[in-house]
This record gives structure tokens, sequence and C-alpha cells, in this order.
């Protein structure tokens, strides 16, 4: 099932329209201020409100919200499976099986605790709240057998023998590489400290 809920009057025209060029919107502004400069009382405040209603449909909050709505339609169809995720928008759409994955990440796992990232809202349920690395579940499944540089500049390998849990299953070598490249990613995303690549809706960190 597919649930795609924007409550944004301009996510429609956003997803089929498109962004404007921030070199429009710049042309837009120096014509009105160099317009209201000319004009009399009555004219600058109707080219204020011009300007506001302008600004309301491109300013920065309503670009941020067209960005998450061009960015969940394009994730509609994609398969709910485990791959790696490259772009900042792909993540904040993820479907649940990599939002789980996700989330088992150390580094975002803390950042989710301390509630410093969304943590896609109320798509992810967390399952083990306040547990993190060797700790948490989802994270023994991705890092059983993978070789790791400690910090003594040697490898270790850890290996978790418990039950899965039911419906899962144990995740294949190719499936682990593609969680910890997207790991790695997302890391860097969150070292820059601007979009939130765990908000489906653009937030900032």
């Amino acid at each position: 099932m597919i649930n795609l809920i924007y409550n944004h009057d301009n996510a429609f025209d956003a997803i089929v329209y498109g962004e404007q060029h921030p070199a429009n919107l710049e042309f837009f502004r120096q014509q009105t201020r160099s317009l209201s400069e000319t004009l009399t009382d009555a004219g600058r405040n109707f080219f204020s409100n011009v300007q506001q209603l302008h600004e309301q449909f491109n300013g920065s909050e309503a670009m941020r919200l067209t960005k998450a709505a061009i960015r969940a339609s394009k994730s509609l169809f994609k398969p709910d499976i485990i791959s790696s995720i490259f772009d900042v928008g792909e993540m904040q759409q993820a479907q649940p099986i990599m939002q789980r994955f996700i989330m088992a990440n150390p580094v975002i796992r803390q950042m989710y605790h301390d509630q410093r990232c969304d943590g896609f809202g109320d798509s992810y349920v967390d399952m083990e709240p306040g547990k993190i690395s060797d700790g948490h579940y989802d994270y023994r499944r991705v890092m059983h057998g993978m070789v790791q540089e400690s910090e003594v500049d040697d490898w270790t390998a850890s290996f978790y023998m418990e039950d899965l849990h039911e419906g899962d299953k144990h995740l294949t070598m190719d499936e682990k590489v593609d969680v910890l490249q997207t790991w790695e990613i997302i890391e860097m995303f969150m070292a820059k400290g601007n979009e939130d690549p765990t908000s489906p809706f653009n937030n900032l960190l």
C-alpha cells in the first residue's frame, strides 16, 4: 500500500511544474524593489502584498516543502528492499526496510536519541528504544561476520549467535555491503549539518 500525504497547498504544483530557477526568483525580487521606489504609497502597498505572496510560494520554507514533495513522488514505486542509497532525497523517502537499517547506524541512532534528527517521523517505529551499536538487534544483523578495523590498527569480526525475530532473515553479504555504503554516505550528510537525511519533509538538522 502507498500512502502519500502532504498538507501543503503548493505540493501538487511542485510535483507537476517543478521548482523555480533561482535566477528567476532573484530577477523578480530586483524588479519589484526597483518599481516600488518610483510608486506612491498605495502602489508600494500593492507591491508589498505581491512580494509577500511571491515569498509565500517561493520562499525558503515553500521551496523546502517543494523539494520534499518532489522527492516523495519519485519514491512512490520503489521496491521495499535493501539497496545502497547515495542521494539525500532518496534517503529521506526510504522505504520501511531501509529506514530500519538506516536507523541502526550508531551515529544516526545517537542523534535520534538526542532528538537531533527526525528519524522518519511516524513511519519508523523504534522497537528497541535506547539501544545502540552492539546492543541493537538490527545493528547486529548488519555487522554479523563483517570484518572491520579496530582502534589499534587491527582487524576484527564479530559474530552474534542469536535467534532472528519472526519474519526476519539473515542478510546476504551484498545486502550488508549496501547498508554499510548507505551508512557511510548518511554520516557524511549528517556531518554537513544541512538537510536532515531522515526527514521525509526535508527538515533541517
